[in-house]
């Protein structure tokens, strides 16, 4: 159970990390800067 709640979590992170990076570049470049490790688990 929680590691599908872990998986839902980075999966949501996921999508969160692909809509900062569609919606403002220069945003995203410090966005990454911090959960650049969660956008990579996929």
């Amino acid at each position: 159970m929680l590691k599908l709640h872990l998986h839902t979590t980075l999966y949501a992170n996921k999508i969160l990390c692909t809509n900062m990076f569609q919606r403002n570049r220069t945003t995203n470049l410090l966005y990454l800067h911090h959960a650049r490790d969660v956008c990579n688990v996929f």
